[in-house]
């Protein structure tokens, strides 16, 4: 018997009869153990110890644990090839045939589509052809394989949302929903963790077309699935968006605070960053500056670690206007360095609203002829937003203001402040909130 050593049938047969814990232990005992079975079946005990399966797995559980492990050196392969063949690749045989492979895919699309939506898209047409290409048994039967194409598709529609091509996201969030559901309807619960992230980011969707009140229930119903709040802080941010839009300012901030308080910076720290600049421009349009000044630090720190250039662009933005709003005599500075910034990269609009809010600045200040000097230069290019009823009383303003109503030069900032706005929150009105 000393020279029996498991082997790979072995450890199937062993786990197809379901020893329970206490045989499993058992198995992880003689795989640290005995060298010679751990040469065999060692993975084993390296998922365990990685936390990557527990003391209750099956063989179902190790098969998933496995691909999930091997799917980084696949995406690794998988970007070596040139772009246009990696669709074909994908819906052919091994090795990118791989569950793990569709997982990681998919939150690698969603985690680059704030930054390169593009990008995003691509991702996820990659994984929703693997997820198209696993057959029942690769390796789970059909019912979990069509909640596994149901959650590739929503990160599809994810990637469409944030390109703005809405009705793109709608017909892919259709047939997500309807796929993940079939599944859903013979697995009776949601083992692989899909549900909350999906409903979540229908709930993008709906945000972004404006539907609020379907926005907040899908959260709602998210929260309901997320059983381990594994995305409590998440959905925190995503209803401070919500709050925001429609004015809320105060419930935003509530929002923000909670989804900080629920996330660790070495978890998610993209999140994290998200999560503390938006709470830092909360604060400071609530013009509550002294507790924004006090953020700042640390959210200049994480842009530094992980945020791109536009990240770090943004948070220099919002300190000028902090800073503005202390009086401090450097805003006017910052104010400049923002406006170039923006206008060396080619993002005319946000250039021209940092040229008009150091008009603000200027006016308040005292310095009336530099200040219409710069509402005269970024005005054309404000102008060529579209514009609703507001923002033609704002430009009504600006008219008057250039055509010598020298008294109005103080509305500068206020009207500054709700252009920047408008486009986040558009509850907000002109006169009836910042007058």
């Amino acid at each position: 018997m000393h020279r029996d050593h498991l082997t790979e049938t072995d450890l199937r047969v062993f786990l197809e009869a379901d020893h329970g814990e206490i045989g499993n232990r058992l198995l992880l005992h003689v795989l640290a153990s005995c060298p010679e079975c751990r040469a065999n079946c060692g993975d084993v005990l390296d998922l365990y110890e990685a936390g990557k399966i527990d003391l209750r797995f099956c063989d179902l559980d190790l098969d998933l644990a496995r691909s999930r492990a091997e799917a980084p050196h696949l995406r690794e392969k998988l970007g070596a090839l040139p772009a246009a063949r990696r669709l074909r690749a994908v819906r052919g045989r091994a090795p990118f045939r791989s569950w793990g492979l569709a997982e990681l895919l998919c939150r690698e699309s969603e985690r680059v589509a704030p930054q390169d939506a593009a990008e995003a898209l691509s991702l996820a047409r990659v994984a929703v052809s693997v997820a198209e290409a696993l057959q029942p048994g690769e390796p789970c039967e059909l019912a979990w394989l069509l909640e596994l194409r149901g959650f590739a598709l929503a990160h599809r529609g994810n990637a469409e949302r944030a390109l703005g091509r809405f009705v793109a996201a709608e017909k892919s969030f259709r047939s997500a929903v309807e796929t993940f559901e079939r599944g859903e309807q013979e697995v009776g619960d949601d083992p692989l963790g899909y549900k909350a992230p999906l409903l979540a980011m229908l709930a993008s969707l709906r945000t972004g077309q404006r539907r609020y009140p379907e926005a907040l229930e899908l959260l709602a119903a998210a929260e309901a699935s997320d059983l381990e709040e594994r995305f409590r802080g998440r959905f925190e941010a995503a209803k401070a968006t919500i709050f925001r839009a429609t004015g809320r300012f105060d419930e935003a901030r509530v929002a923000l605070q909670a989804a900080e308080r629920s996330l660790g910076v070495t978890t998610d720290p993209r999140l994290a960053l998200v999560v503390r600049h938006n709470l830092l421009v909360l604060l400071a349009d609530l013009r509550r500056f002294e507790e924004a000044l006090a953020l700042l630090p640390s959210v200049r720190e994480l842009a530094a670690e992980v945020g791109g250039e536009f990240d770090r662009l943004r948070l220099r933005w919002a300190e000028a206007r902090i800073r503005a709003g202390l009086l401090d005599p450097n805003a006017p500075l910052i104010f400049r360095e923002v406006r170039d910034a923006f206008a060396s990269r080619g993002v005319p609009y946000e250039s021209a609203l940092a040229t008009l809010e150091l008009a603000g600045v200027l006016a308040e200040s005292g310095e009336e002829a530099a200040a219409v000097e710069h509402l005269r230069e970024a005005l054309p290019i404000l102008r060529a937003e579209q514009a609703d009823g507001d923002v033609l009383a704002v430009w009504a303003l600006f008219d008057s203001i250039l055509n010598g109503a020298a008294e109005k030069l103080d509305s500068i900032s206020s009207a500054a402040r709700f252009l920047r706005l408008q486009r986040e929150t558009p509850a907000l009105r002109f006169e009836a909130d910042l007058s």
